[in-house]
């Protein structure tokens, strides 16, 4: 043992000369899963981009081992002892000192060997914390060869399982549509719980390096236009007109013969009072449908109201071929007040809404629509008056009465 170490000590001493790059120290024990030290074990330890540096070192019977000036980076640890599993253990060196604790087994054991057995537990999540249920988890331990549980996740994405004592203990957790992710942890001899567990989907995954998902059709440039579309209808609502604009400029960019968002453009330029804008996209629509007359009257009034006198006249000898003859009526001011609360122009809206009460005092949707418009600008007290006069006006089989009478009770509270 004296010629041993001796040698070693000779060796440790060439390498440390022939190495002139940063080294660190390490130090620790090789134990078995009853935490008994195992002397005698022979551990060479190799480099994986320094060929040249090669030591070994026998451990102490207490499982002891020391070695000084291991090159930084990348290092292999062969461990072999009569009558144990041989081992390979891989770590990163560093400057500052390391401690380590390996461990080995007898040749031929088994799990059950090893109890009492403590457990573990967790939950299995996706990245937006939704359970994971059904998804396979393996259970195994670099610790004890062989060794290896199968647990399945329940409808909350929980599982729980024996697991192995002083080992170092991985878990692989499976579902198709998700990337695997594994899980290591030292298991003590309490039981561990495992947290933030997470599995991101695969989708998610090529995402997030960009790249184009195996087996999944690209969106052509028109499916792409109709997302960017429907994500721009809830910041429309809200009166969010930029992030709104923003999105269908991405949506006519990709598709430039998209006529609704054309026609969303016009409402959100119309209700900033943008008519030069307004009749910009106005007249981009008008080229896809000539025969709107809707969107020619829009045309019409902002170009009007841009001081494009030829232009709104234009478009006047336009409704007029298509018959349509501005003559207010109750229904025909009702329906462009409709069309101004679908803008969001609620000022509009109301205005039209005065003007059919004056010609019907008894017009019961322009009360329902005024009481609505007033509870979106939490008038309450208003609103309540306004749809009370559609109830009195309303016919008794109207399909609105019940939800409305049950709005006035709320708002009454």
């Amino acid at each position: 043992m004296r010629f041993s170490v001796l040698t070693l000590l000779i060796s440790m001493s060439l390498t440390a000369w022939s190495w002139q790059g940063p080294t660190g120290d390490i130090n620790g024990r090789i134990m078995d899963l009853q935490n008994n030290p195992i002397g005698n074990v022979t551990m060479v330890f190799t480099h994986e981009h320094e060929k040249g540096f090669n030591q070994t070192f026998v451990t102490k019977d207490n499982g002891a081992f020391v070695i000084r000036n291991v090159p930084v980076g990348p290092i292999t640890i062969e461990a072999t002892c009569e009558g144990y599993t041989p081992r390979v253990y891989k770590y990163t060196q560093e400057l500052e000192r390391m401690k380590e604790v390996y461990r080995m087994v007898k040749v031929g054991s088994k799990y059950e060997d090893f109890a009492p057995h403590p457990n573990l537990m967790g939950t299995l999540s996706d990245r937006q914390g939704n359970p994971i249920a059904d998804a396979d988890i393996k259970i195994t331990s670099e610790d004890l060869p062989g060794f290896e549980l199968d647990v399945k996740t329940d409808a909350s994405g929980a599982f729980q399982s024996s697991s192995l004592l002083n080992a170092l203990v991985q878990l692989h957790a499976r579902k198709e549509g998700y990337r695997d992710q594994l899980y290591r942890f030292y298991q003590g001899k309490k039981d561990y719980t495992v947290k933030n567990y997470e599995l991101q989907t695969m989708e998610e995954y090529f995402k997030e390096i960009g790249q184009p998902m195996p087996g999944k059709k690209e969106k052509t440039p028109e499916e792409q236009a109709v997302s960017f579309y429907n994500q721009a209808v809830d910041p429309f609502k809200n009166k969010d007109y930029t992030q709104a604009e923003t999105l269908i400029s991405k949506a006519l960019e990709l598709n430039p013969k998209m006529g609704e968002a054309y026609k969303m453009m016009v409402y959100i330029n119309h209700n900033q009072k943008k008519w030069n804008e307004s009749l910009a996209y106005g007249q981009k629509y008008l080229e896809l449908n000539p025969e709107d007359s809707r969107m020619i009257q829009f045309a019409e009034e902002a170009a009007r109201l841009a001081g494009k006198a030829d232009v709104s006249a234009q478009y006047e000898v336009k409704l007029k071929e298509l018959g349509i003859v501005e003559k207010d009526t109750p229904d025909s001011l009702y329906a462009k007040a409709v069309d101004a609360v679908n803008r969001n122009d609620d000022a509009k809206a109301s205005d039209l809404l005065a003007k059919v009460l004056e010609m019907d005092s008894k017009y019961a949707e322009a009360y329902k629509a005024k009481g609505q418009i007033l509870v979106r600008e939490y008038e309450f007290e208003q609103a309540i008056v306004q749809l009370k006069l559609f109830l009195k006006y309303a016919p008794s089989n109207h399909p609105d009465r019940a939800e409305i009478t049950e709005l006035i009770v709320t708002l009454s509270e």
